[in-house]
């Protein structure tokens, strides 16, 4: 057993877990009891992403985990990276909460409060500062996670072993390796890799496994910083020159862009699958110097301690918001439908005593103004009559996650779109077409969307009444993760509305304020420390220019209206942030984060920012590598083409 797997592990709530745990059976059957991981219902993703990661075949993970003598360190390492949908979740809602809190007269009473429907139980009360200590304790979890845990030196070993271990490049790929590639070659982010076969040397097929989850973390990494491999290379244009990186540094976005381009993991993913074919066949007997050799690739050379990395995962299984996992995707889903909108058009609802509500038995929660059909409420869990719905559970009315509705709301005929949520590890064809059924036949006008945090797939809409077909959507994989999906619900809904500038006929070189349609967004957030870094935007104008013309900042946070058609919304000088710089115009401009604070580094501040404009969807995060002492992060340059290039 792995030497790692016997060291005792200090549990830091007594009692929460067992104490110590000395396997990783040990801290799996603790997390399952003392927090209520459900692994065959809610939790079956993080079940679903360890026996992925670990390689562990179909059968009781607890039992697994011993079988195959998985260290802790690994499982702590896939668990803590099922909390980064989690993490975004949460972070959005508290824009969100925060835009909500902007309207409030009442600003030091303002509460959130959630109302499922299951009595005291479902209620679920909570301040602003309450909720920005969730999200903190997500983030910082999540935070551990993004680590990148490999070298430069270490991409280029690994390949060099593969293509120089690989002496037979003709050899066919197997099934699985072959679908891969051709989803890679699409310039799709493959949603799963393929196993590796036992060669039958256990030591060799431990290191390739290590030689996978590379690439796992590497795809993952991508497909968090862009929609695409087409997009990811838009970051960038430099990408086919290796990034001025030194040697041993961990990756920037740059490498990944430039190792993308260069195709390395399917490089690794082909040579993995050949060299075990290659084992398997002829029985090689270089096996320990080839195990020799992929240690030295594969080890982490980023290592978090087994104690950081079990309290933050109990930081967040202790979490109010983890206990309402359940219900938290329908609630981060209604995050979208504002963000759709934009803050300039939507409008929250708290009550004039500061109270945001959210109720499972109907709530208004935010009003969208429109050109096209004026004000639009946004209902949750609004209830209409319907005759013979066919939906399981149903009868004689039917209660969609959100419908998008205008006066009268009690007509079936003012619907204009109803958005539901679901929560399918595989897409049920009859739960999803009878929804779909019944939401289209109670709102006879309503553009039907049926969003799946898994997949689902376009068949479905073949069991859907020809008459309202055409009116139902269904989108798949719609999770924080996957920024083209949030993409496709941003355009479904802004053409539902009307929002459009191309539907409104308006040109896109004008700016575009006065219909709130966005023409980029910048985002900053942080941790509690730094208290102050700074969100700035640098304006030239023209592409090819050095001097700005323009600078959007605390000290001049600019106009949507006119010149520069760029706005800062607030300066944060307490932490965490967001600070949101909107471009209504199409522009050129750099991007930078500057920290004022005299205290904490912005190595240390967990800074991200996240730019959105037409073409790109990027999450850019302080590199790890960088200068720990630095004032200033040059973030972006984004082009007038609405392309982003980093490093």
């Amino acid at each position: 057993m792995d030497d790692s797997n016997s060291n005792p592990v200090p549990i830091v709530r007594a009692g929460s877990m067992v104490s110590p745990a000395r396997t990783s059976q040990e801290v799996w059957d603790g997390l399952c009891t003392a927090y209520g991981l459900d692994p065959d219902g809610y939790d079956a993703d993080i079940v679903s992403l360890v026996r992925e990661e670990l390689e562990l075949p179909v059968g009781d993970i607890s039992t697994l985990l011993v079988r195959h003598s998985v260290p802790v360190e690994q499982l702590l390492n896939v668990v803590l990276r099922s909390f980064l949908p989690l993490a975004t979740m949460l972070s959005d809602l508290l824009c969100m909460f925060e835009q909500a809190e902007a309207t409030c007269s009442d600003r030091e009473n303002f509460v959130i409060a959630y109302d499922f429907g299951t009595g005291d139980d479902g209620l679920l009360p909570f301040s602003l500062d309450t909720f920005r200590t969730w999200v903190s304790a997500a983030v910082s979890a999540a935070s551990i996670a993004r680590i990148p845990r490999w070298t430069l030196d270490q991409l280029e070993l690994l390949r060099n072993i593969v293509i120089r271990r690989n002496f037979d490049h003709e050899r066919p790929l197997s099934a699985a390796a072959a679908r891969w590639s051709r989803e890679y070659d699409r310039g799709e982010w493959p949603r799963s890799l393929p196993a590796v076969v036992s060669t039958g040397h256990s030591e060799l097929d431990r290191q390739l496994r290590a030689a996978r989850s590379m690439v796992s973390a590497f795809v993952e990494t991508c497909r968090r910083l862009s929609a695409d491999r087409p997009s990811l290379q838009r970051l960038n244009d430099q990408s086919l020159q290796l990034p001025d990186q030194p040697q041993g540094e961990m990756p920037s976005v740059g490498a990944f862009v430039y190792y993308d381009g260069d195709r390395w993991p399917e490089t690794i993913i082909q040579g993995i699958d050949r060299l075990t074919a290659t084992h398997r066949a002829d029985g090689r007997p270089d096996a320990p110097t080839l195990v020799d050799q992929l240690a030295e690739a594969t080890r982490p050379r980023e290592v978090v301690e087994v104690e950081r990395l079990l309290t933050s995962i109990e930081e967040v299984l202790s979490l109010p918001a983890w206990k309402r996992r359940h219900e938290l995707y329908a609630a981060w889903t209604l995050t979208l439908i504002v963000d759709a909108a934009g803050p300039k058009l939507t409008t929250m609802h708290p009550t004039p005593d500061g109270k945001l509500s959210f109720s499972f038995s109907g709530s208004h929660v935010a009003t969208i103004t429109t050109p096209q059909h004026g004000a639009v409420l946004v209902m949750a869990e609004l209830r209409s009559s319907l005759a013979s719905p066919v939906g399981t559970g149903r009868k004689s009315r039917i209660q969609p996650d959100y419908v998008l509705v205008t006066p009268p709301i009690t007509a079936a005929s003012s619907a204009v779109a109803v958005v539901e949520c679901k929560q399918y590890r595989r897409a049920s064809a009859g739960n999803f077409s009878a929804a779909l059924r019944d939401y289209a036949a109670g709102h006879p006008g309503a553009r039907v969307l049926l969003a799946n945090y898994g997949p689902a797939r376009d068949e479905i809409l073949d069991r859907v009444p020809l008459p309202d077909r055409d009116r139902c959507v269904l989108l798949e994989h719609l999770r924080p993760d996957e920024p083209a999906q949030r993409l496709r619900l941003r355009a479904e809904l802004r053409h539902i509305l009307g929002l459009n500038a191309e539907s409104a006929g308006a040109d896109p070189s004008e700016p575009l304020a006065d219909t709130g349609d966005a023409w980029a967004t910048v985002q900053l957030t942080w941790d509690n420390e730094p208290a102050d870094l700074d969100l700035r935007a640098h304006g030239y104008d023209n592409d090819h220019d050095t001097s700005p013309t323009w600078t959007v900042s605390f000290e001049n946070r600019g106009s949507l209206e006119v010149q520069p058609f760029a706005q800062l919304d607030r300066d944060v000088t307490e932490g965490w942030g967001p600070e949101t710089i909107t471009m209504a115009k199409a522009a050129a401009l750099d991007i930078v984060v500057k920290q004022y604070s005299n205290s904490g580094t912005l190595a240390g501040s967990g800074a991200q920012v996240r730019i959105i404009t037409p073409t790109t969807d990027a999450l850019l995060v302080y590199p790890p590598g960088g200068d720990r002492y630095a004032r200033d992060w040059h973030v972006a340059h984004v082009r007038p083409d609405g392309s982003v290039v980093t490093g």
